[in-house]
């Protein structure tokens, strides 16, 4: 049997989600948890294991994507970094080329209002 979702009626769609297990208190949409970052916007991600400045390109559920993206390998004095864009250890990758950032590894990300590193250091 064929179903046309938007032929689904607001009621089917919650109990289709309640069949499932999908509470709607923790359900976790996309859109709204895009809404902290900005495309084209420079960022310095921190991660479990790494940081990354670059210019976000894409927002995907599970995935971030820089362009003209460095990793670092040392902020040197974090604060000093933030608010001079000062940075120890630079690495930066091919500028035409999209570094993928898991989100799940994302300790925390701000705005990077700096120019990006484009040579290592």
């Amino acid at each position: 049997m064929k179903i046309n979702l938007d032929d689904l009626t607001l009621g089917q769609i919650k109990e289709i989600k309640n069949l499932i297990g999908i509470d709607n208190n923790n359900v976790c949409d996309v859109k709204i948890a895009n809404k902290p970052y900005e495309i084209n916007k420079k960022y310095l991600i921190r991660s479990v294991t790494n940081y990354f400045v670059g210019r976000l390109v894409e927002i995907y559920e599970k995935e971030l994507v820089l362009k003209e993206a460095s990793w670092v390998a040392s902020t040197g004095d974090f604060n000093k970094a933030c608010m001079t864009g000062e940075l120890n250890e630079i690495e930066p990758y091919n500028p035409n080329h999209r570094v993928i950032v898991g989100r799940g590894s994302i300790i925390d990300a701000s705005p990077w209002d700096f120019d990006l590193p484009k040579e290592r250091k």
